[in-house]
């Protein structure tokens, strides 16, 4: 028997040097894409008579913080209340009205929509699936906004 032997150092860097790299940090550039594909997403469910609560979302919205926010005084009874009544509306064959952001979530796939963000960005791995998690706050959390977190 021969006495051979391999020696192998490994050096792996910090995480968080690791997931810059592929803009997985907090308010790094995936977290913005998600956070503007699910304002873009959600566009068609919101109640729009005037068009301010759905201006609110782009206005009111950190993109990269992973917090969707509409901020007027009536948010927060559209997201839960609304009957979807007028013209775009849940009642008359429209897909605006109450729970826009939970209604959304299985009818859009952002890994169809990564594929051009990024041509690859995990080299050998497979096809990412944006999964979302979480449900919108109690209502005693938030009082003239409809505000909600996803991962």
């Amino acid at each position: 028997m021969s006495n051979n032997s391999i020696k192998v150092t490994l050096t792996v860097a910090p995480e968080n040097e690791l997931f810059a790299r592929r803009g997985l940090q907090k308010g790094g550039r995936v977290q913005k894409y998600i956070d503007s594909e699910v304002l873009r997403c959600c566009d068609s469910y919101v109640p729009m008579l005037t068009g301010k609560l759905k201006q609110s979302g782009i206005t009111s919205t950190v993109v990269g913080s992973g917090m969707v926010h509409y901020n007027t005084p009536y948010a927060r009874k559209n997201y839960y209340d609304n009957k979807g009544m007028g013209k775009q509306g849940l009642n008359l064959g429209g897909k605006r009205g109450r729970l826009w952001f939970e209604r959304m979530k299985p009818g859009q796939s952002l890994e169809q929509s990564w594929s051009w963000y990024t041509a690859d960005p995990f080299p050998g791995s497979p096809p990412w699936a944006f999964g979302f998690s979480g449900t919108p706050p109690p209502r005693e959390q938030t009082r003239r906004s409809a505000a909600y977190r996803y991962r």
